[in-house]
């Protein structure tokens, strides 16, 4: 088993114990998570929030599980064939996921947050959605390709995320990339103006239904508004509604 971990991050010093005695009473396991802490600029430290599921659908909208809050069993990590290296952002994101869906044995590590992650303006994750939102896409047609139309909980999940980001992107004043995001959660059809911009993480066949259409516009708004916390009530209404 092996965890992967940046240059610049700080790793808790008992954390390889803690995760060996962890094992000890947990043998089976694919994957032991753990939620880490964030430090940005200016010394603020917080809590990565955790929902402490296995859920694929709860990593799409949580994006609970990062790089080094997971702790692999090798072969199970070839087993769903690595890491995708054709993502240059939300790589860790799509790989929990994979993970998640392919059914890995996860159990959270008690406690405590682990190791310091610090958050810099500079790194390949950034501080702004506007300028990485095609690496986003890409990252979301990764993951929309590795489950069904029939997989209402994760369609819905995805959906979920996309306006969520649909938000942030017009909180930036991108308001055209903003629409298109909003739109290909709501039916996968582009209405973006940008020809620049490529509808690539549709779900074919699926469409929502006209209590999940009007959620996600609801949800929409509140983004664009500045509400807080969107991600958390996503998670309650795919569940509700799947």
């Amino acid at each position: 088993m092996g965890l992967f971990f940046d240059s610049d991050d700080e790793l808790s010093p008992d954390y390889f114990s803690e995760v060996q005695n962890f094992l000890r009473v947990h043998p089976d396991l694919d994957l032991v998570a753990s939620a880490t802490t964030m430090v940005f600029a200016d010394g603020t430290e917080v809590a990565r929030k955790v929902m402490g599921t296995a859920s694929a659908a709860d990593q799409i909208l949580s994006s609970q599980l990062a790089t080094q809050g997971m702790f692999l069993r090798t072969a199970f990590l070839r087993e769903v064939g690595g890491w995708n290296e054709s993502l240059l952002l939300w790589d860790d994101w799509e790989l929990a996921f994979r993970l998640l869906h392919r059914g890995a044995r996860t159990a959270w590590l008690p406690g405590r947050a682990w190791h310091r992650i610090y958050q810099h303006g500079d790194s390949i994750t950034g501080t702004d959605f506007t300028s990485r939102h095609e690496q986003i896409l890409r990252a979301f047609a990764a993951v929309s390709q590795s489950f069904t139309s029939t997989d209402t909980s994760l369609a819905l999940a995805l959906a979920f995320r996309q306006v969520l980001i649909a938000g942030k992107l017009y909180n930036e004043g991108s308001y055209v990339l903003s629409k298109f995001y909003y739109h290909q959660a709501l039916n996968g059809q582009s209405h973006s103006e940008s020809s620049s911009v490529t509808p690539t993480a549709s779900l074919s066949g699926w469409h929502p239904s006209f209590l999940a259409s009007l959620l996600l516009r609801c949800l929409y708004r509140y983004t664009c508004w500045g509400g807080r916390g969107g991600w958390y009530l996503a998670i309650r209404l795919t569940h509700w509604l799947a």
